[in-house]
């Protein structure tokens, strides 16, 4: 816990190395855990959570950190559960509301200190939210696209690109064509 918390105040995870794993059977698991553990600090209200990056998609190769995205009708509502939510081990970390002020982050840690979850608090049926679905939606439904994705990200190590920074404006642009393909994807199915 105390490693987590010195990581973030310095700031440092842009410029540690990126170590992608083979898809792990094991995250939706992951992920379901903390999604009841996160249902039981907001009760009865109206919440949606669910699993969202690479660790989301059957086969694709991901950093072995597990994104959820918690969607909620008003973003504020987060604000007086923060401490429940520092109970159960989650980070708040408010640094990147200059750059996504419609997003609350907060980051979990395992017991050696590295990024274990990364907790996305939007509201529910934003642009953000939909975006981020459509992405792992489109990607659960073509595996060849999902398998190119993973290839590139291997690609960007074989080349150096390894910094969290640098690894993330690399893909800016695959990531980009390849929103755009779900995108339309979604749109043709939607009728």
């Amino acid at each position: 816990m105390i490693l987590c918390e010195r990581l973030i105040k310095l700031n440092d995870y842009e410029q540690q190395t990126v170590n992608l794993s083979e898809y792990d059977p094991r995250w939706p698991g992951l992920f379901e855990q903390e999604k009841v553990s996160i249902s039981s600090i907001f009760g009865a209200e109206d919440i949606h959570i669910e699993h969202i990056g690479s660790t989301a998609v059957p086969g694709l190769a991901a950093k072995s950190v597990i994104d959820i995205m918690l969607g909620v009708t008003e973003l504020n509502s987060v604000d007086f559960r923060l401490d429940a939510l520092k109970a159960q081990g989650w980070f708040y970390v408010p640094e990147y509301e200059d750059v996504m002020p419609f997003r609350r982050f907060f980051l979990k840690c395992d017991a050696n200190g590295a990024r274990s979850h990364h907790l996305h608090v939007v509201e529910y049926s934003g642009e953000f939210w939909h975006r981020h679905l459509i992405f792992r939606d489109y990607l659960r439904k073509h595996p060849e696209e999902a398998r190119a994705y993973g290839d590139f990200k291997y690609s960007l190590l074989a080349k150096n690109i390894d910094t969290h920074k640098v690894y993330s404006e690399a893909k800016g642009v695959f990531i980009g064509a390849l929103a755009q393909r779900a995108q339309l994807w979604w749109t043709a199915a939607k009728g």
